[in-house]
């Protein structure tokens, strides 16, 4: 499972509870909006270069690009905030880095990268499309 493979990579705690958070909640967007709540493939491969982990989540759903989106404005009254897009910010806020590459025919694969050394984390998170 990743988070093994994530705890071997020598990541701390609170990084391994924030790559978790991440990859859960990117892997549920993808189950539930790129599938529909249908069946489909998901491949999560973890890996380690230098200090930083990466994990790379790959699908067969539509494209969709979560570096793209447009959080809402997180400070608005909740009552005025539409559903949705939260679990993209919460991603965002796990990680250091965040990449999006589409798939041929069709997929995607969002990579998110963590430092081991929180204090070498940049701030605030850098997120990036791949040129």
């Amino acid at each position: 499972p990743p988070i093994h493979s994530i705890l071997r990579a020598g990541a701390d705690e609170s990084i391994v509870i924030d790559l978790v958070q991440a990859v859960d909640e990117s892997a549920t967007n993808v189950l539930r909006h790129g599938y529909r709540g249908l069946p489909g493939r998901i491949e999560i491969a973890v890996d380690r270069h230098d200090e930083e982990l990466t994990v790379a989540i790959r699908d067969d759903a539509p494209a969709f690009d979560p570096t793209d989106y447009q959080v809402h404005d997180l400070e608005a009254p909740l009552a005025d905030r539409r559903l949705g897009g939260f679990g993209i910010h919460l991603t965002r806020e796990c990680t250091d880095r965040v990449t999006h590459t589409g798939r041929e025919p069709t997929g995607n694969e969002l990579v998110l990268m963590r430092r081991l050394d929180p204090a070498g984390s940049p701030e605030p998170p850098i997120k990036e499309r791949p040129s």
